[in-house]
């Protein structure tokens, strides 16, 4: 066997336990407490709930995708919301397979058929992860005053951090040098405006509050009304567990990791067993949403595509308003 087979073959087996071991983390995690979640299925509005759920992860995820798309136009790519939407959604569904870096390829594959050079996507990719963990860790403060004593000083420094950040967007780019280095890829070098930045960055936070609205719907489906506290507390639990579940390279959309997260987040406002019912809905919701988002999605940049670009409108009755001017820059979406 050569030395590149056992490497594939050592990885495999890594790979492999860490799904089983992530799995059986989740199925004693559960423990008794199945019954929750089969009572919440068994419910009559439970088709609602989880559509309404689905719903609003989807709305994030397209403000997500609205800040990964200002960022590749910052590098000097701007797309049509048809190879947007090819992208977006094959490394959305790339992140369902096990291995580290499927997402990625899979938006370098999809990216070079639509114009954009493989180095140039692997920039956005690493901006990009850079850009959700970051605003992932500002807005996961958010859940710290319902864990401690509703402390509003832990607040501050969450509107702190943000300010900074937004002062200083450059912070997304060292760390996006970071990840490519990790990737074993030059980190990027293309120039991105501050501003650019600082509107990618408030996207993405405004992103990870709505995503977390689905998280929200849940819980006060199991508890009833909720107060400030424990809204902010869903929001922010929901955005560390997802960048928890991000940094497991090697488990399948984070599995299991991002469950565990989540679960320690709204333990101080749940029982047992409806934190568990919570978990494991917000993972069927948030499932349904990226993989029916992402279909869509390529299902309507491949309709896109066959019809082509419209041809732009001539004739006496249709004049050209663009005569007699310079040709503008495209526009940072």
């Amino acid at each position: 066997m050569t030395s590149l087979s056992r490497r594939r073959a050592l990885r495999a087996v890594v790979m492999t336990a860490f799904v089983v071991a992530a799995g059986y983390g989740m199925y004693r995690a559960l423990g008794d407490s199945t019954d929750g979640v089969a009572d919440f299925l068994a419910r009559g509005d439970a088709p609602a709930v989880l559509a309404g759920a689905a719903a609003l992860d989807l709305a994030g995820l397209a403000l997500g995708m609205a800040a990964w798309r200002s960022l590749l136009s910052g590098l000097g790519h701007p797309l049509g919301a048809g190879p947007t939407m090819r992208i977006y959604g094959a490394a959305m569904l790339g992140k369902y397979l096990p291995g580290p870096f499927w997402s990625g390829l899979a938006s370098v594959h999809t990216g070079r058929a639509s114009g954009v050079p493989a180095a140039r996507m692997i920039a956005a990719y690493a901006l990009n992860s850079a850009l959700v963990l970051l605003t992932a860790g500002v807005v996961g403060i958010a859940a710290a005053p319902a864990v401690l004593d509703h402390s509003a000083v832990v607040l501050v420094l969450g509107l702190a951090l943000l300010g900074v950040l937004l002062y200083r967007p450059r912070l997304v780019r060292w760390l996006a040098g970071a990840i490519a280095r990790v990737l074993r890829r030059p980190p990027p070098v293309a120039p991105l405006a501050e501003g650019l930045l600082r509107r990618s960055i408030a996207v993405q936070v405004v992103s990870w509050a709505v995503g977390g609205l689905h998280l929200v719907l849940i819980v006060a489906v199991l508890s009833g009304p909720l107060d400030v506290h424990t809204v902010l507390l869903c929001v922010g639990g929901f955005a560390l567990a997802s960048a928890a579940g991000m940094l497991v390279l090697v488990v399948p959309d984070g599995a299991g990791v991002r469950e565990v997260v989540l679960t320690l987040a709204l333990a101080p406002v749940l029982t047992a067993q409806q934190t568990v019912t919570a978990v494991v809905v917000s993972r069927l919701a948030c499932t349904l949403a990226e993989v029916s988002g992402s279909l869509a999605g390529l299902g309507a940049a491949a309709l896109l595509a066959r019809r082509g670009p419209r041809p732009a409108p001539d004739g006496p009755d249709c004049p050209d308003r663009t005569a007699g001017r310079a040709p503008s820059a495209p526009s940072e979406v």
